[in-house]
């Protein structure tokens, strides 16, 4: 079975309480005219499947703060999966690129300390945030 059923793009798993997390999928949104990127929740059935169509689940378990791209039956996550997330983004390709530079170790020092610290510096929502119907076909679900 493949990883994105009935989608040609590629899928982002996010923290879907977390305030920073949905600030930057709905930055996604507003830079991705074109609909490549579609999203779950890390906390859903949806997002638990996805990761179980594959050998991801041994290796996932150790990044439960991370941001997760399934893209072209490839796992990313923290750093990588955010450039690889800026390269496809209209008008920000220059970030993604200048992000590249950086050795890997840094950028994902740098993301596993806003990680640590982003519900006490963004905030924790009590649910995950609900779709308003113009975005609701970019949430990926198998039903």
């Amino acid at each position: 079975m493949p990883i994105q059923p009935e989608h040609q793009g590629a899928i982002i798993i996010f923290d879907g309480v977390c305030h920073l997390c949905n600030w930057f999928v709905q930055f996604i949104i507003r830079h991705d005219p074109k609909g490549y990127f579609k999203f779950a929740a890390i906390n859903s059935s949806t997002a638990n499947t996805l990761l179980r169509l594959k050998t991801y689940s041994p290796e996932i378990n150790n990044f439960p703060d991370s941001v997760i791209l399934l893209d072209n039956n490839q796992l990313s996550v923290k750093s990588e999966a955010a450039v690889k997330i800026l390269l496809r983004l209209k008008g920000f390709k220059w970030l993604g690129i200048i992000s590249k530079m950086f050795p890997l170790w840094f950028r994902d020092t740098i993301y596993d300390l806003i990680a640590k610290y982003r519900y006490h510096l963004f905030g924790k929502m009590k649910h995950c945030m609900i779709p308003s119907p113009e975005i609701k076909d970019r949430f990926f679900n198998f039903n």
